[in-house]
């Protein structure tokens, strides 16, 4: 049986969780999975595809088939949308104005929950954001 650590950051919008997740995945070569550009994907993704954002069922079909991983390059997290690094994307004023449509919906929170879950039970990994640490 493989043992993996799992720990969470949680904390208010700009208290740091993200720089020392960072930080301390370096440190002890964990992986860093940030939540948060999780749901910026999806978002990204429906916009670039012109889903209706504020249709929940246009919504969840785009996240269920969205395939969502993370990439450590040239000691940089990069987040990637069916292998495609889109790490600058998901950053866009666009995409920071319409996250919050994509995460109220509960269907894509519990998607999303279940993918950080299941990349948790597989790998040691240091996780920051939104319900980290009271429901993933």
């Amino acid at each position: 049986m493989s043992c993996f650590f799992k720990i969470a950051i949680d904390g208010p919008a700009g208290s740091g969780k993200s720089t020392i997740a960072k930080i301390i995945a370096d440190k002890k070569h964990l992986i860093y999975v940030d939540s948060g550009a999780m749901y910026r994907a999806v978002t990204f993704n429906c916009l670039i595809n012109k889903i209706d954002i504020d249709n929940p069922n246009e919504i969840i079909s785009v996240c269920l088939s969205t395939k969502i991983s993370f990439l450590k390059k040239n000691g940089k997290l990069n987040t990637l949308i069916d292998d495609k690094d889109v790490s600058d994307e998901i950053r866009s004023r666009e995409v920071t104005n319409n996250v919050f449509k994509i995460a109220r919906e509960p269907k894509v929170r519990e998607h999303l929950v279940k993918q950080q879950r299941e990349f948790a039970e597989k790998n040691s990994v240091i996780m920051d954001g939104r319900d980290i640490g009271t429901v993933v």
